[in-house]
């Protein structure tokens, strides 16, 4: 044992001195290691319980946390995981019923219009059945209530329709749904971590290029142009920017045979005719301009010989039957194409690839004028 001075109030000595006198403990020492065995010895089991309380405390809030998830969960899936055989009367009780058939002559004009998947339909109105439930908006009107529930659900499939388009359909102002939407996303669907994704310019692009009944590759070649024009000057045009992407649209057409006018193009993005050339005017005062634009445009060899089935035979002919059929989409045959194309260019016949399709085509078109004429 190692000894240990300690100091000790007169009042504390003389109750060491009563027990000792009682033969409770044969000495001082014996007293004090005592109380220090005790204290040790309590303390370790006020310890010991509290690490008991703290790990019971901890499994009960675990449970309540994974009780907390599966019922978010729950409610997520019944908004997103709509099954097709639910009916929406399922959504309503009878009590409800009113608000149900007050809704419904709106919910059809926005489908009439936009044509939503039946699921984004179907979410809609569980979205605006749980906005009557728990009363979320008491005093907005329906029609506010409806068309923020119809846009949200669009969104959460990621299917495109605008805010201004439902505005301007229900004839509501923009800012009062914009407000509704705010309002129901962060009291329904933030509490089941549920977010919905702003429309992107992808989809912005090909939403405006199948309103203006527009080809993929317009879409594609827009894209590609609006993102050239950001690499070589990243100061224009914000993405997303509607005026900036109808001048891409425009300049697409215009280098396609897919031709629309700037007041179509402009009406649909939106914005004036005037806006709309200023914004052509910026992209196409972008640095080498005429250079890149013309890679992005170029015309594609392979759908140009797909067009025209006879010029493809008539030029692999090589004595086989003109009817004989050449698979066009086949990428040997193409190559094989290719590759005689080249070979004429390189004895001097043609000068490029196109200059000799351009003469077989040539050919070909006489020669049907001339089975034309000896028809007649």
């Amino acid at each position: 044992m190692k000894i240990v001075t300690i100091n000790l109030p007169e009042n504390d000595l003389e109750m060491i001195e009563y027990f000792i006198a009682q033969g409770r403990f044969p000495s001082r020492s014996e007293l004090v290691r005592y109380a220090v065995r005790e204290f040790i010895r309590n303390e370790l089991k006020v310890e010991k319980e509290e690490r008991k309380f703290m790990a019971k405390k901890k499994v009960k809030k675990n449970t309540e946390k994974k009780d907390q998830d599966l019922e978010l969960t729950r409610l997520k899936t019944e908004i997103i995981d709509i099954e097709e055989g639910n009916s929406i009367d399922d959504f309503f009780s009878p009590k409800l019923h009113y608000y149900k058939e007050t809704a419904s002559p709106i919910f059809r004009k926005l489908n009439q219009s936009f044509r939503a998947p039946n699921k984004a339909i179907k979410m809609a109105w569980k979205i605006y059945s749980d906005i009557i439930k728990q009363n979320i908006a008491p005093k907005r009107p329906i029609e506010h209530l409806v068309s923020a529930s119809y846009y949200i659900a669009t969104r959460i499939i990621e299917f495109t329709v605008l805010i201004e388009d439902i505005a301007e359909l229900i004839e509501i102002r923009k800012m009062s749904l914009m407000s509704t939407i705010s309002l129901i996303t962060i009291k329904i669907l933030m509490p089941i971590n549920l977010k919905i994704n702003p429309i992107t310019e992808k989809e912005l692009i090909f939403k405006f290029c199948n309103d203006l009944r527009l080809p993929k590759s317009i879409a594609e070649k827009t894209i590609k142009l609006l993102d050239t024009v950001r690499v070589i000057d990243k100061d224009l045009g914000r993405r997303g920017n509607k005026s900036f992407i109808a001048a891409a649209i425009y300049i697409s057409c215009r280098n396609s045979k897919n031709r629309r006018s700037q007041a179509k193009i402009a009406n649909l993005a939106r914005v004036s005719t005037v806006t709309l050339r200023d914004r052509i005017n910026k992209i196409k005062s972008v640095k080498g301009y005429d250079e890149w634009s013309k890679k992005i445009f170029a015309r594609d060899l392979k759908m140009s010989i797909i067009d025209s089935q006879k010029l493809v035979e008539s030029i692999l002919q090589e004595g086989k039957p003109i009817e004989q059929k050449v698979d066009v989409n086949n990428q040997e045959t193409l190559n094989t194409l290719l590759a005689k194309l080249d070979n004429l260019i390189t004895k001097g016949v043609y000068q490029s690839r196109m200059d000799a399709l351009r003469a077989v085509l040539k050919e070909f078109l006489e020669d049907k004028k001339k089975d034309l004429d000896v028809e007649d």
